[in-house]
């Protein structure tokens, strides 16, 4: 049976000071990420409130997550979407 999730990317660093995140994506295409509304942390789903290409990365933005310490926390998270949102 094919898994349910598909892994897209891993957090790589923080972004500047106001919480925003590095995102490496898995596949190389850093526009491709910039399709999905909800990706999946830990099982959660969660829905950036922003998100851009920056050379060969995407920049997000999460929810709650509102400074460089918090964004911090979330290095090396990896992000996953639903296979059938793909």
């Amino acid at each position: 049976m094919r898994p349910e999730y598909i892994k897209v990317g891993q957090i790589v660093n923080a972004h500047g000071i106001r919480g925003e995140v590095r995102v490496q994506p898995r596949d190389g295409d850093p526009a491709f990420l910039t399709q999905f509304k909800t990706f999946y942390m830990d099982g959660k789903p969660v829905v950036p409130t922003a998100k851009h290409v920056h050379k060969s990365l995407v920049l997000m933005k999460f929810p709650g997550v509102d400074d460089m310490n918090a964004a911090l926390d979330l290095k090396e998270k990896k992000l996953f979407i639903r296979r059938a949102d793909a």
